[in-house]
C-alpha cells in the first residue's frame, strides 16, 4: 500500500512538473490524513487540499478531511473542486456572517491575493430575510470595511433560506473565480455545517 501511494504520488509530482515547471516534494504516511497534515503545518505558508463534488461549496465538502483540517488549523487553506480549471481570481466572493470576533489579520492572505491579481472581493452575506444588521453586525462591518480600504470591493446580502445554497447562486451568477470564507467558532463554516448535516 505505501509502495502503491508513493508511485502515485511520484506521477503526480512528475506530471505538475511537465505542466508547470514547478518543482515538488512528495511524502506519504500511514495515519490520520488531519492529524499528519497538521502536524507539519508550521512548515508551510498555504495549504491546498482537493475535494470532490458538484458545487463550488457542496455536500461532498462537510464532513470530510478538508473541513477537519479548515475547523483546525491556523494557516490558510485553498480547497479546489475536482473539475476546477484555473483561471486568475479576479473576481472573488467572500462569504461573511459579520461576526465581531473575526480577526483583521485573518483577512491579510485574502488581501494578498487581491492585491496580487488585482480582483474585486464581493463581500456575501446570505440572509433569511432583508433585516437590518444588529449592532454588533455593523461593527464587525466597519471594520471589515476598514481592512480592506484599499481593494476593491461591494456588499451583497442575497436572501435565501440555504446559506449553502445562497453562496452558491450567487457565485454562479457573478461568475466567481474563488470562493473565500473565515472560519472561528460559531460563525459562517458552523452555520454551513449544520445547515448541510440538517438535510440528511
Amino acid at each position: 500500500l505505501q509502495e502503491l501511494s508513493d508511485n502515485s504520488l511520484k506521477e503526480k509530482v512528475s506530471e505538475l512538473h511537465e505542466k508547470t515547471g514547478i518543482t515538488a516534494k512528495y511524502e506519504s504516511r500511514l495515519g490520520f490524513a488531519v492529524d499528519e497534515i497538521l502536524e507539519e503545518e508550521e512548515q508551510y505558508d498555504l495549504i491546498v487540499m482537493g475535494m470532490r463534488g458538484a458545487g463550488p461549496i457542496s455536500e461532498a465538502f462537510f464532513g470530510s478531511i478538508s473541513t477537519d483540517t479548515l475547523r483546525k488549523t491556523k494557516k490558510p487553506v485553498i480547497i479546489i473542486p475536482e473539475k476546477a480549471q484555473y483561471k486568475d481570481p479576479k473576481n472573488i466572493v467572500f462569504a461573511c456572517d459579520y461576526d465581531a470576533n473575526t480577526s483583521v489579520k485573518s483577512l491579510e492572505y485574502l488581501k494578498e491575493v487581491a492585491s496580487k491579481f488585482k480582483s474585486e472581493i464581493s463581500i456575501v452575506n446570505v440572509v433569511q430575510d432583508s433585516s437590518i444588521l444588529s449592532p454588533e453586525e455593523a461593527t464587525a462591518c466597519l471594520k471589515l470595511e476598514h481592512a480592506l480600504s484599499d481593494i476593491k470591493h461591494s456588499y451583497f446580502f442575497p436572501e435565501n433560506d440555504n446559506l449553502v445554497e445562497g453562496v452558491n447562486d450567487f457565485a454562479h451568477v457573478h461568475d466567481a473565480d474563488l470562493i473565500a470564507i473565515i472560519p472561528h467558532r460559531h460563525n459562517l463554516i458552523e452555520r454551513l455545517f449544520s445547515r448541510s448535516t440538517s438535510k440528511k
